[in-house]
């Protein structure tokens, strides 16, 4: 029995470094290629933004870094520990994710309870930042928009971006926009954390149609 219960620990832990690895190092770094890539394509005929895109890529890899550092010592995600909550963290994920062919705004209905339980919170986040990862290197989208919906026994992120969509029933390796291949973890990841919170995801979309993702977790009824 005791060999069994430390066999499942590791499990449980490689499976939320994995977790934590994909939202926060893996992002980064995938960040920082497209924009090194897009930098160096443009060096010479537009110096200027192309110096943009490498300012741009350092502020990703201090952003990452820290980030690394924190769930190493299992600590609030950076975003969240800077202060103003979880929306603030949505409003500062949107900012980076935002770019010349991508806009990603933010919309709530309702308030957040204060305090919003600390595990829920830094869930939302990572489930927004991980959406956003699959929105920015799958969708081929133009905007994309998180909206926080605050109601008496439960908070649901909705992700939905106006990109080239997916059959969600299609096999993982068949749909875009599933994390599959080299980003293997992104709905897995997702909805890993949701079951620890008792949560649901739901998926709808269609090929040429964008793709609409609904993360809801209970809280205790105010």
């Amino acid at each position: 029995m005791a060999a069994t219960e430390r066999r499942e620990g590791t499990l449980a832990e490689r499976e939320r470094l994995a977790r934590e690895i994909h939202d926060t190092l893996a992002q980064g770094l995938s960040s920082q290629r497209m924009l090194l890539q897009a930098a160096d394509r443009l060096w010479d005929s537009a110096p200027g933004t192309a110096r943009d895109h490498v300012r741009t890529a350092a502020a990703i890899a201090e952003r990452s870094l820290a980030e690394a550092r924190r769930f190493v010592h299992d600590l609030t995600p950076a975003d969240l520990a800077e202060g103003g909550g979880l929306l603030r963290a949505l409003h500062a994920v949107a900012e980076r994710e935002t770019t010349p062919g991508l806009t990603v705004r933010v919309h709530t209905e309702g308030s957040p309870p204060d305090p919003l339980p600390a595990p829920v919170e830094s869930a939302l986040l990572r489930i927004a930042q991980g959406a956003l990862a699959n929105v920015r290197e799958h969708a081929a989208a133009t905007t994309a928009t998180l909206t926080l919906t605050c109601l008496d026994d439960q908070i649901v992120l909705d992700v939905t971006d106006d990109g080239r969509g997916f059959d969600p029933r299609a096999p993982a390796a068949a749909a875009p926009a599933s994390g599959a291949g080299e980003r293997g973890h992104g709905l897995p990841a997702i909805r890993a954390r949701l079951r620890q919170l008792g949560g649901t995801l739901t998926i709808e979309s269609a090929p040429g149609e964008g793709t609409a993702l609904s993360a809801a977790i209970p809280l205790e009824p105010r």
